[in-house]
């Protein structure tokens, strides 16, 4: 027996608390288990509000889809709407994912296509698909508004689809290359000479060369403008300059000192690799054989 330091009054030798005047006899300890429990309810909390902000995140399987609006992700393929896609059909993807804040508001923007081709009457056919949205035609390439969720999910789809497509669409690419004997991007077409022409109707003009630009070191890729009030980046946007002073007028719609600027929305990660090849090695990529 040992006499309570608070009381005087006899207790058992592993007394937690006295019997008599109901103080607990190692404070010390007691706020210490306190403590801990409450930490470890806190850590409890956090790590769920943390697994929640992902849960609706992750890598679909066929038995589980990733599911946003009126798309279904599986492991090979997309459903849209009720047409099946499979990732190896896919030719484009139109992608532009954009987040602004005003007045601490956030608006989340985001274009979101693909295409395959499909014959028709011995004819190939280009058939668009609208991920973002459901308008169709022109408009399937207008911005459409999505909350946090919804254009994370759509990140993730484009990053997946992005991957597993890539081999098929740069094999699509580059026969079209072989078809066409350049590269066309839109008005642009990549000769294997290098030169670099503008088309328009029935006309084409010589803009530069990208071998000699290259040897001028006047090839970039991304580009960042900015002033005292502003400051504005774009890391896909492909630019050869021309030597002269670079002036940029009306928020870049008039710039000088440029051959040549080209910002991809269309298969960016195909343009990227064709034309980064072209220029390294002064030729096109074959196509892959896996």
């Amino acid at each position: 027996m040992i006499k309570c330091k608070y009381c005087a009054e006899l207790i058992q030798d592993d007394a937690i608390k006295c019997k008599h005047c109901n103080e607990w006899l190692n404070k010390e300890n007691k706020l210490k288990t306190v403590f801990n429990a409450v930490s470890d309810k806190i850590k409890d909390i956090k790590e769920e509000n943390e697994r929640k902000k992902t849960e609706h995140l992750y890598i679909p399987t066929d038995e589980n889809p990733l599911i946003v609006n009126h798309i279904k992700l599986y492991s090979n393929k997309i459903l849209v709407n009720d047409k099946e896609i499979f990732f190896k059909e896919i030719a484009i993807i139109d992608y532009s994912a954009v987040e602004s804040t005003i007045n601490l508001s956030i608006t989340r923007y985001l274009v979101f296509n693909i295409a395959i081709y499909e014959i028709e009457n011995g004819i190939k056919k280009e058939m668009n698909y609208n991920l973002a949205g459901k308008a169709e035609g022109i408009d399937a390439l207008m911005q459409t508004t999505h909350d946090k969720k919804s254009f994370e999910k759509y990140q993730l789809i484009h990053s997946i689809i992005s991957k597993s497509s890539f081999i098929y669409r740069l094999k699509n690419k580059i026969e079209d290359i072989q078809i066409n004997d350049g590269f066309v991007h839109f008005d642009y077409i990549f000769k294997r000479d290098g030169n670099v022409y503008k088309t328009k109707k029935n006309e084409s003009k010589l803009i530069c060369n990208l071998f000699t630009a290259k040897k001028n070191n006047q090839i970039e890729w991304g580009v960042k403008w900015g002033n005292l009030k502003s400051t504005s980046t774009n890391p896909h946007q492909f630019r050869v300059l021309n030597g002269n002073i670079e002036l940029r007028f009306l928020f870049g719609l008039i710039e000088t000192g440029v051959h040549l600027k080209i910002t991809p929305y269309t298969n960016i990660d195909v343009f990227n690799y064709i034309l980064s090849y072209f220029i390294e090695n002064e030729e096109f990529p074959k196509i892959p054989t896996t």
